[in-house]
């Protein structure tokens, strides 16, 4: 099982609610970090490049900002393969 983490911006963010929403139908397990609580980190993913809301981390490899239909859709395929 691939290790999952989205970093949001809280409950107020409608795309990070939506990918998490989409995750969860999905049956991805995921780890949430909320960078308006730990703001170190928003400056690690602001230094990765990213500037939206939620950035979504697979195993450290496959990073990808916003909400992902298609990335989520393909995660799920890509764990039940």
């Amino acid at each position: 099982m691939p290790a999952v983490t989205v970093f949001t911006t809280g409950p107020t963010c409608q795309m990070c609610r939506t990918t998490k929403i989409h995750m969860k139908r999905k049956g991805i397990n995921f780890e949430e970090v909320r960078l308006d609580e730990k703001p170190e980190l928003a400056d690690m993913v602001r230094a990765m490049g990213f500037t939206m809301a939620p950035v979504v981390l697979v195993n450290d490899e496959d990073v990808w900002d916003g909400y992902r239909s298609d990335a989520i859709d393909q995660l799920a395929k890509d764990i039940a393969a």
